[in-house]
Parts: C-alpha cells; sequence; structure tokens
C-alpha cells in the first residue's frame, strides 16, 4: 500500500481536510507542547505521559471519524456531527491550554483560573450547575 493511499484514507475518515480540522489539529499540536512542557516542569514520567497524551489524542481523531461516518450514512449531505464533535474538542482543548498556562505561571484572571480549576480538578461534582454557582461565584 502506498503513503498516499493512507493518507486519502485518513483524510475521507476525518471527512476531508477544511479549515476547521487545519484549526483542531493546529491547536491540538500547541496543545501537545504546552502539556510536554508541564510534564518537564513538574519532572513528571515523560515516556509515560507522552504515550497517554498521544493515545488522547488519536482518540479525539476517532471519535471525529465516528461522527463523519455518521453524517455521511446517517444524515446525508450534512455535516454537523463532525463539526460539533470538532468544535467541542477545540473548545477543550483550548481551555486545556489556558489552564496548563496558569500552572506555567502566566497571569491569568483569578475567576477565570477558578473555573479552569473547577472543570480540571474537581472529578466528585454531584450537580455542577449548584456547586459551581456555591464555590466559584
Amino acid at each position: 500500500m502506498k503513503y498516499y493511499t493512507i493518507i486519502e484514507l485518513l483524510t475521507w475518515y476525518l471527512g476531508g481536510w477544511d479549515n476547521l480540522m487545519k484549526a483542531f489539529t493546529s491547536i491540538i499540536v500547541v496543545g501537545i507542547i504546552v502539556e510536554t512542557m508541564i510534564s518537564i516542569i513538574k519532572n513528571n514520567n515523560l515516556s509515560r505521559f507522552t504515550l497517554v497524551l498521544f493515545f488522547q489524542k488519536i482518540a479525539e481523531y476517532i471519535l471525529i471519524g465516528i461522527g463523519n461516518t455518521m453524517d455521511v450514512y446517517i444524515v446525508k449531505d450534512e455535516k454537523s456531527f463532525r463539526e460539533i464533535i470538532i468544535i467541542f474538542y477545540t473548545t477543550y482543548e483550548c481551555l486545556k491550554i489556558l489552564y496548563n498556562a496558569s500552572e506555567i505561571g502566566l497571569p491569568i484572571p483569578h475567576k477565570i483560573k477558578k473555573i479552569l480549576e473547577f472543570i480540571f480538578c474537581n472529578k466528585d461534582v454531584k450537580w455542577w450547575p449548584i456547586h459551581f454557582r456555591a464555590a466559584y461565584w
């Protein structure tokens, strides 16, 4: 199998290489760089961290492909699921980049930092809107 055939297959699976996909990929690259910087600063096990990070990003692309498949074979002629998934993960990655930037030491407004800490650090919240309002507003 030739190299360009694999690229064509991936491009078809992901629904093309449009501006939304380019923006998502560039944000993924920036996120990987920032998360690697955090790992180096905190002296974490870089090889395990890199493997987990790699699998997380691959899973995001797999979900985009699943959304594209749903659009092509169920919805027909629309790209709604694919675009929703890309926008969701782009937003999530941007929030993660902002949180990691605050971990590095860049100045971020206090309320935004509290919201980011709530999103990324608080795992056992029963019903987040009430807890969110009570603890952070």
